[in-house]
């Protein structure tokens, strides 16, 4: 008989049984000591230590709804992740109770009144937010995680995020009309690219009114010519110099010498009558010289 013929008319092997019941095991719910299957147990449950409560809510609803935990086991495996004080705190709030585990809503309420913000007003905080100089992308990060802890109308949120925007920005953003604040931050975000983009224009050089300086040259000698200011200046006083130095200087009478000159008609420089015209003897002339820098050639 023909030995592959022989082979291929053999009845097939029975199944590996127990191979199927072990891959079988592994494959199956593992069973929680309440009898309740935990259906995704290798996702993380996220931890709490009294800081950034509302994330950690957030956080855990959604494990939450994708595990399916029943509402008697949710307050329960969060318990399991608390660290620090607000494990602490969580002992103390049980002991009070006396062991009584509420609803995850009734303990939602009363840790947040341990560990949320004391003034927590996100509508301010939301007014109050502007772009500044923050780029769309994060102006967008930043309004988003305000709009987390209010309930807004995107209507609403909309109007918020084009008035708190930068202007140049906003205008263009409306000329599409946008209804969503996503779409409003797209085409800003590219708006801003586009001019992050765009070449400088060139700025033509200010018209000089004065001539520009010629360069100096090594010019021949000249002898240089004293000119005469035509006024004075601070640094050039002039200075007074008397044409004919025998004048003698003036007289002083006193007041009663004055009167009895003046009633004798005697003149007051001198011991001649005072008569019209005499005072043109006593006529002073006066040259003003002032000095000043030679000019260079």
């Amino acid at each position: 008989m023909d030995p592959v013929s022989a082979e291929s008319n053999r009845p097939p092997d029975p199944p590996d049984l127990q191979g199927f019941h072990h891959r079988a095991s592994r494959e199956t719910p593992t069973q929680a000591p309440n009898g309740l299957a935990g259906r995704l147990t290798k996702v993380g449950f996220p931890t709490f230590d009294g800081t950034d409560l509302r994330d950690w809510i957030c956080q855990c609803e959604q494990f939450f709804d994708l595990d399916s935990t029943s509402p008697e086991l949710r307050v329960r495996l969060a318990a399991m992740h608390l660290r620090g004080r607000a494990l602490q705190w969580h002992r103390n709030f049980m002991t009070e109770r006396f062991g009584i585990v509420p609803s995850w809503t009734d303990y939602v309420i009363a840790i947040s009144g341990r560990f949320s913000a004391l003034f927590d007003d996100p509508l301010a905080d939301l007014v109050a937010l502007h772009q500044g100089s923050d780029s769309i992308i994060t102006f967008l990060d930043k309004f988003e995680n305000i709009r987390t802890r209010l309930t807004l109308p995107e209507t609403h949120a909309l109007s918020f995020f084009l008035t708190n925007m930068n202007p140049h920005l906003s205008l263009h953003v409306r000329q599409f009309s946008v209804t969503t604040v996503s779409d409003a931050a797209r085409i800003a975000s590219l708006h801003e690219s586009s001019l992050a983009q765009t070449p400088h224009k060139y700025q033509r050089a200010p018209f000089n009114h004065f001539p520009t300086q010629k360069p100096t040259t090594n010019l021949p000698y000249k002898t240089p010519t004293t000119t005469t200011p035509l006024l004075p200046t601070t640094q050039n006083k002039p200075s007074f110099i008397p044409r004919n130095n025998n004048d003698k200087p003036a007289r002083k009478f006193s007041y009663q010498e004055m009167q009895d000159r003046r009633s004798k008609g005697l003149c007051m420089f001198c011991d001649e009558a005072f008569t019209p015209g005499h005072q043109l003897k006593h006529k002073r002339s006066q040259i003003f010289v002032m000095e000043g820098d030679e000019d260079e050639a």
